[in-house]
């Protein structure tokens, strides 16, 4: 026996728009929770709405990142992220959609720091109409040395034709509902009143 203390569990850094009781949210404190004591989180919600705590068991290790969310001007946000990054030192940066996407520059250059996983599950509506090149560009270039998580085909063939994206570096997980935990495990009951005798 050495005597050293054990390493702490390994650290997630989660980038979100807003952590706002939504889909992303949702996924995000269901796997939390799952995961269980064996991780840390550190949470970023740029828009300081956390609302969806709520759904993270409490006994989790859960940090709420607020440096890096506001600034005066782009080159002093990128600063501040860059630094949240060198402090933190997360295991694996992950951010989600669009309104994440300043966390992937500021971990990309001038050298990647650390890890990073994307996950995007759509557009904003004023995107969901009409690609928008320049942003098209940036996923191009900010999220090609990253794994990037997609949930529909759709997605997938936009990341590979218009980010121009490698294939390997994409992973289609796809959204879906748990059938067997709405299951019907016995027979309902008569219910008269509602014209349903059985």
């Amino acid at each position: 026996m050495s005597g050293r203390p054990d390493p702490p569990p390994p650290l997630l850094l989660s980038v979100f728009p807003t952590f706002a009781v939504g889909g992303q949210q949702a996924r995000f404190a269901t796997l939390a929770n799952r995961l269980g004591a064996g991780w840390r989180h550190a949470i970023v919600a740029m828009n300081g709405n956390h609302a969806c705590l709520e759904r993270l068991d409490p006994l989790l290790d859960v940090t709420l990142v607020t440096a890096g969310t506001r600034a005066p001007n782009p080159l002093a946000l990128y600063r501040e992220q860059r630094a949240v990054l060198r402090d933190l030192r997360p295991d694996l940066l992950l951010t989600h959609n669009w309104g994440s996407i300043e966390w992937a520059l500021a971990n990309r250059l001038p050298r990647r720091l650390v890890p990073h996983l994307h996950a995007e599950d759509g557009f904003g509506p004023e995107e969901r109409t009409v690609p928008l090149r320049r942003r098209s560009g940036a996923r191009r270039f900010l999220l090609r040395r990253s794994t990037v998580v997609l949930p529909s085909d759709t997605l997938r063939r936009i990341a590979v034709r218009r980010w121009r994206l490698e294939p390997d570096r994409l992973r289609h997980v796809p959204n879906g509902v748990d059938l067997d935990r709405f299951a019907i495990r016995a027979p309902l009951p008569p219910l008269p009143e509602w014209g349903l005798t059985g």
